[in-house]
């Protein structure tokens, strides 16, 4: 028997040509890719014309040429001395064409596999691999800006790619500070995003980032400028006050602070006198009040006498000269002292 071509060549041919069609990154449906199908094809035919000659020898002789196959790249004719021999050959044909059928169909598969993603068309040379499909270079481009990624860094979002800087612009957390994208580390407080370098004291501007803070009207701050806006603050020095505190006269005191406020000498019991909502001693209180004696310049708490714009604990209120005790409307005045009736004629007249 002999054969129209010889198929064992070509097949040998297509498998080297295929070993380097495999590895090629411009992977596509080009002249040459359909060049190979078209040999395949004929391979196949070859192949098919073969085990039909081997089927007619078969039912016309027992005897005669066929081919055996020593190894995948020689095909030697021998004379058989059986009818099995031909029906060996002619399966292990069949398995052939078989095989070669399924690598067409697989080839062809792949070459249908070769399309750009976005415009559906072939791809002949450069081609881009990314988010699991092929691309035309010209066709991978941002989905925001429409300009060309290449092979330049790119960011997927829903399954579409973007470039870094609109990426970032139109999906990362915002800093509430300076509003500007956030594209590295990230701190989260008061329910907002920050840069770490922005989330700082609201009052004295230090960086917060491994300290502990505290809230006040969305805001944050230290603990030390924390303490000085909402401790209470001293009503005589209006600092704030941090340790040990006196609650009185509707506000907060530094112990040191509340003293007596005209002669700073402190209440060493709880009795102090409010004047003008504020502590004094009770002398001091008295003198504020003008109810201090002018004679003994002691505190009136009792009944006084009123005389000469002044006033007098009334045992108190004598004659200039004699010291007797006097009574109101029965003295007389000269030079702003008091004397009796018998006094006064005395000196005076």
């Amino acid at each position: 028997m002999t054969m129209s071509t010889n198929f064992i060549d070509k097949l040998n041919d297509f498998k080297n040509d295929h070993r380097a069609y495999s590895y090629l990154s411009d992977s596509s449906e080009s002249t040459d890719d359909r060049h190979e199908l078209v040999e395949l094809d004929n391979l196949l035919e070859d192949l098919f014309n073969a085990k039909q000659s081997l089927s007619e020898s078969n039912t016309s002789t027992s005897s005669g040429s066929s081919p055996a196959f020593c190894s995948p790249n020689s095909v030697v004719f021998r004379r058989q001395s059986s009818q099995s021999r031909i029906t060996d050959a002619e399966k292990e044909l069949q398995s052939l064409i078989a095989s070669l059928s399924k690598y067409k169909s697989d080839v062809r598969l792949d070459t249908e596999k070769n399309v750009c993603f976005k415009c559906k068309k072939s791809i002949s040379g450069r081609v881009i691999t990314a988010l699991g499909y092929l691309w035309h270079p010209e066709h991978f481009v941002c989905t925001h800006c429409d300009q060309s990624i290449g092979t330049s860094i790119f960011y997927e979002k829903d399954s579409k790619p973007y470039c870094e800087q609109d990426y970032f612009e139109l999906f990362s957390p915002k800093c509430a500070a300076c509003s500007q994208s956030i594209k590295d580390k990230m701190l989260t407080a008061l329910s907002k995003t920050w840069h770490i370098e922005c989330f700082v004291c609201f009052s004295c501007k230090k960086l917060l980032n491994d300290e502990s803070f505290l809230e006040i009207d969305d805001s944050a701050f230290c603990k030390e400028c924390y303490v000085c806006k909402m401790a209470p603050k001293c009503k005589r020095c209006s600092k704030a006050i941090i340790e040990n505190f006196i609650s009185a006269l509707n506000g907060y005191w530094h112990p040191n602070c509340f003293v007596c406020q005209e002669c700073a000498v402190p209440f060493n019991s709880s009795c102090f006198f409010e004047y003008a909502e504020l502590p004094y001693c009770e002398f001091h209180y008295h003198q504020k009040r003008g109810s201090l004696c002018s004679a003994c310049q002691s505190p009136i708490n009792g009944r006084c006498i009123t005389a000469l714009n002044k006033k007098f604990h009334p045992e108190h209120f004598t004659c200039s000269y004699c010291l007797k005790q006097l009574s109101k409307g029965t003295f007389k005045e000269n030079n702003e002292r008091p004397f009796c009736q018998q006094c006064f004629k005395k000196l005076f007249y």
